[in-house]
């Protein structure tokens, strides 16, 4: 069998099982691939949230694997973490908005709810798939732009404990 060293990237909002699967994968697929958790999809999401206001360049096609949870099993999983508040549906929509943008622009995601599937279900459907996609479905003859979608106002925010805004004491 031959190896495409395809990028894999886990994305999803907080508590939906990335640091969870991302290891799963790695382990059903022997470690032949680069997983990681938290990539583009997330950047993007980020940068609209914070408002960084900045274009992505990708120089890559990851294969996204997008992880949701339903909403009752996201409030245990905070309160067992004890996770900050977050407008989790905010989140999940702009998640699912720029996922919009991504398949446009040829980018695979396959999407999962980890409050549907154990982690061994969905690291073995990846795996699956890894065996049967072709390569070229992963090559770029140029880089792509993704641009912020303003999805997020400061009213989407006012209810989450957390912000992660950097401000230095010179600014």
């Amino acid at each position: 069998m031959m190896i495409n060293n395809i990028a894999i990237e886990i994305e999803g909002v907080d508590k939906a099982g990335k640091d969870t699967i991302g290891p799963y994968i790695t382990t059903i697929t022997n470690y032949a691939y680069s997983v990681n958790c938290r990539g583009a999809l997330t950047q993007v999401v980020y940068n609209d949230k914070f408002g960084r206001n900045h274009d992505y360049v990708m120089l890559y096609k990851p294969l996204v694997v997008f992880l949701d949870v339903s909403n009752d099993d996201h409030k245990i999983r905070c309160a067992i973490n004890h996770e900050p508040k977050i407008n989790v549906d905010k989140d999940r929509a702009a998640y699912y908005r720029y996922i919009e943008e991504f398949e446009k622009l040829g980018i695979t995601v396959l999407k999962f709810n980890t409050s549907e599937k154990t982690p061994m279900q969905i690291a073995k459907e990846v795996n699956e798939y890894l065996k049967t996609t072709k390569v070229e479905d992963y090559l770029m003859t140029e880089p792509i732009t993704i641009k912020p979608l303003g999805f997020y106002s400061k009213e989407d925010l006012k209810s989450e404990d957390v912000f992660y805004e950097f401000k230095s004491e010179e600014n």
